[in-house]
């Protein structure tokens, strides 16, 4: 990692005979002259900083520098002070060593670094359908057929189905083997078959869930929720067709959710 923030540059030096250099040195027993320079609190700043990026160096003289004060680090032969590589330039020009001067040089390397690695850009939409495509593939080894379900659970399944479907071109139907996902990108609701009975888990706030039925409950109010592949603000027990209504109010507000 050094080595890479150093010869980020058309002047490269070689550093494979190079070795990592302590700045403030790794002797628990440190000399006079480092504690002075530290303070009163010495140990605390050694333990604090001692393997932070800012006190950390390359240099081929490592056996040569030691746990030496800091000014003769840097003014002896092959010292600080005569070295070539930019990581060293602030090193060199700082009178005494301390948190201060480490916590500095650290954001600086840190900055450099971030040229060196930049952050991955990345077009969200292009990764939100890539998961979507992973979602269908997966979906692909099973059918909604193959849900089990009892008669009644059916008949509410097909009573819901198609005004599920029927809320945007863009929906997405992805069974497996205990439940139906549906999805945008974002899943809005997963249906999961229960005897007699449909669990709709709803990618929706609980405190923004308008349900004027009263059968929304809070699914975080439960550790877990059986069958669900999803995690959900809002539980609705879709329990016979007179829930018709409200089960697609709330299911239109997920949608909705994930869609804005």
């Amino acid at each position: 990692m050094l080595d890479r923030i150093e010869n980020h540059s058309k002047e490269r030096i070689d550093t494979s005979n190079f070795s990592i250099e302590h700045v403030m040195p790794q002797n628990e027993d440190l000399r006079p002259e480092w504690r002075s320079m530290l303070g009163d609190d010495w140990k605390t700043v050694q333990e604090t900083w001692l393997h932070r990026l800012g006190n950390l160096s390359l240099t081929g003289y490592n056996s040569t520098y030691s746990d030496r004060p800091f000014t003769e680090k840097k003014t002896i032969g092959g010292g600080f002070n005569e070295s070539p590589l930019r990581l060293n330039k602030f090193i060199r020009e700082q009178p005494t060593w301390n948190a201060t001067a480490i916590e500095q040089r650290g954001k600086l390397l840190a900055a450099k670094a971030l040229e060196v690695w930049p952050a991955l850009v990345v077009d969200a939409l292009a990764v939100k359908q890539r998961e979507l495509d992973e979602y269908k593939a997966m979906a692909a080894n099973y059918s909604v057929d193959g849900v089990e379900m009892d008669e009644v659970t059916k008949k509410l399944f097909d009573a819901v189905r198609p005004h599920i479907q029927a809320l945007g071109t863009d929906v997405v139907e992805l069974p497996n083997d205990r439940s139906v996902v549906y999805r945008v990108f974002d899943f809005f609701v997963e249906i999961i078959p229960r005897k007699q009975r449909l669990s709709l888990l709803l990618n929706l706030d609980f405190a923004d869930c308008e349900d004027a039925s009263g059968k929304a409950r809070d699914a975080t109010e439960f550790a877990f929720i059986i069958g669900a592949m999803e995690a959900g603000g809002v539980l609705y027990t879709l329990d016979s067709m007179d829930d018709l209504s409200g089960a697609l109010n709330v299911i239109r507000q997920a949608y909705e959710r994930v869609t804005e």
